[in-house]
């Protein structure tokens, strides 16, 4: 989660980036500085800021248990988590998906 705040203005903002690369062109000022100050950090720093990003966002979607969330890195790798996991009955099930969708979901079913 990237908390930071409104450039020029001083207010905080609450806004929470769930998919950096997917966001659009220009970033917000403090978008930069996050991500700049993450970058630069040793990675012996990266647990807690990933901890506080997962409990933030639990927290934003009502989550009580984070290790019923996880963090992937596209719409894609999710959906495949979630497909790859559900216990499909052969000639039963059905997947539904349409034309929008990346046609790798569908290639396994």
């Amino acid at each position: 989660a990237i908390l930071g705040k409104e450039k020029g203005t001083g207010t905080s903002t609450n806004m929470i980036y769930l998919n950096h690369v997917g966001t659009s062109w220009p970033k917000p000022e403090a978008v930069n500085q996050a991500m700049l100050e993450f970058q630069q950090a040793p990675p012996t720093e990266w647990g807690p800021v990933f901890d506080d990003a997962l409990q933030s966002t639990c927290n934003f979607f009502g989550i009580t248990n984070p290790e019923r969330f996880m963090f992937t890195t596209s719409c894609t790798s999710s959906l495949a988590v979630a497909l790859g996991d559900f216990p499909w009955q052969a000639g039963i099930d059905k997947l539904v998906i349409s034309s929008m969708e990346h046609h790798a979901l569908s290639r396994w079913y």
